[in-house]
């Protein structure tokens, strides 16, 4: 399983963006973003501070840096199953 962070806007939902964190264990994401418990599959509702966190676990460097304007997008965190080899 991987986590995926994602923005989506406030107005209509529409995703703005997506960044996928490297492999990291439930338990020290729970910790690093302080957040209880991270065990239910779900989206996660993230505050900006939660998602400097998250994007400091992604996999590559981000370039150009996401918006994270609070006002205008929702921040989720997701856990998502990992693709198998292809066939």
């Amino acid at each position: 399983m991987s986590w995926l962070v994602e923005a989506f806007r406030e107005d209509d939902e529409t995703p703005e963006w997506e960044v996928e964190l490297r492999p990291v264990a439930r338990e020290d994401l729970e910790r690093a973003l302080s957040v209880p418990d991270l065990s239910v599959p779900a989206s996660y509702l993230l505050c900006v501070g939660q998602v400097v966190v998250a994007l400091g676990l992604a996999d590559t460097t981000i370039d150009p840096k996401p918006d994270l304007d609070p006002r205008r997008l929702a921040f989720y965190l997701s856990e998502v199953a990992d693709e198998g080899p292809a066939a």
